[in-house]
């Protein structure tokens, strides 16, 4: 491999890494039925109720018809009709893990690809040096990813509206931001 073609070696990953992120949207489920394949029972999730009021707590019961968290130390129930919205906290783990193991392994192949051609080896430089930088590329996106996390939706009621207003600051003047969602 010559020093010309890694850029674009490295251009084409990028191109080809960065949309794949984008594809892997889920969408809301849309019954508690539905929610029932990616929630278990134990595991911490934020509820909206119809009135706008938010709990979280843990799951200790979930059926088609109604979800039951425990909520400090009180076991409260929710049925289908009253719940607005249901979101859990996720990690950027593994999101972060694979962007970071791409980057490192790409800057691995560029900084191999420059020391390859210096002495002259056969490819023991370039693999050893993709290995260290893609490891270490991993190693920090991970752990970059272990301390950020999303709220994700899980579960949306058909039909709700969402409508957020914030305040909005700057130096030359304040105003109101809004957001609706169908």
């Amino acid at each position: 491999m010559t020093i010309s073609r890694v850029p674009v070696l490295a251009l084409t990953c990028c191109c080809l890494v960065g949309p794949a992120r984008l594809a892997c949207a889920q969408t809301d489920a849309r019954s508690f039925e539905e929610i029932g394949r990616e929630l278990r029972r134990g595991k911490t999730v934020a509820v909206t109720n119809d009135a706008g009021r938010t709990v979280k707590g843990r799951i200790t019961d979930l059926s088609p018809a109604s979800l039951t968290l425990l909520v400090n130390g009180m076991e409260e129930q929710f049925t289908e009709a009253s719940v607005r919205q249901i979101t859990e906290r996720r990690r950027n783990t593994l999101s972060y893990g694979v962007s970071g193991l791409v980057t490192g392994a790409l800057a691995g192949v560029f900084v191999g690809s420059l020391l390859q051609l210096e002495s002259g080896s056969r490819g023991q430089v370039l693999g050893l040096s993709l290995l260290l930088f893609g490891g270490a590329g991993a190693g920090i996106g991970s752990a970059i990813g272990a301390a950020t996390t999303h709220e994700r939706v899980v579960y949306r009621a058909q039909g709700a509206t969402t409508i957020a207003i914030a305040p909005l600051t700057s130096p030359r003047g304040i105003g109101l931001g809004a957001r609706v969602r169908f």
